[in-house]
């Protein structure tokens, strides 16, 4: 879906092949974003229907979030985000992380969520880029420890980042069949960037 920027959105970085990167405040893009989302998951093995068949995917957490959007010249093509927690028991999901003892995080804690790339554009290694990102960010922010709770393909991924897989976690209600992990980056001890 092509997009405008509005005039005061600043470019945070330009990767090869003509990819943009932007940080975006709510609400601005927040519709589209929403749409990118839906875009990305409706078609994937494991969702929920009811949820991915509304226009948007949005939920309370895109209010406090940072968001950041990736444009191939005006075309929408992916988006992540990352909201920052005094606990962890504050994070999207959060449900999901007591199967395991946590305690020992340090806080505040950011969670890396709803990542997402047009089907059109996967496997160009782009998300590493909005990794990068959202864990400096939190870091310049004071985070002490990043949560994410990705799917299972993901997770290599993260592990190159520095990252440390948990296990397992229960089923969501947005994808009660798809597989996550939940995983967990030390800033201080553990950033591989």
């Amino acid at each position: 879906m092509n997009v405008n920027l509005p005039a005061n959105i600043e470019e945070i970085e330009s990767i090869e092949g003509g990819f943009n990167i932007y940080r975006v405040d709510y609400p601005t893009l927040i519709n589209e974003i929403g749409e990118l989302r839906v875009i990305a998951w409706r078609t994937e093995k494991g969702i929920a229907p009811d949820i991915f068949s509304q226009r948007t995917w949005l939920d309370e957490y895109d209010e406090i979030a940072l968001h950041w959007i990736m444009l191939k010249e005006k075309f929408l093509m992916a988006s992540a985000r990352i909201s920052i927690h005094p606990e962890l028991s504050e994070i999207p999901w959060a449900d999901n992380t007591t199967v395991y003892d946590m305690s020992f995080l340090k806080s505040p804690v950011a969670s890396i969520n709803r990542l997402v790339v047009h089907p059109d554009f996967r496997g160009r290694g782009l998300t590493r880029y909005l990794d990068r990102i959202r864990i400096d960010t939190a870091k310049k922010m004071g985070v002490k420890t990043i949560i994410a709770e990705p799917v299972l393909i993901r997770i290599n991924s993260l592990i190159d980042l520095g990252f440390k897989y948990v296990g397992k976690l229960p089923a969501t209600i947005e994808l009660p069949g798809v597989e996550l992990g939940l995983m967990y980056l030390d800033i201080d001890n553990n950033y591989k960037i």
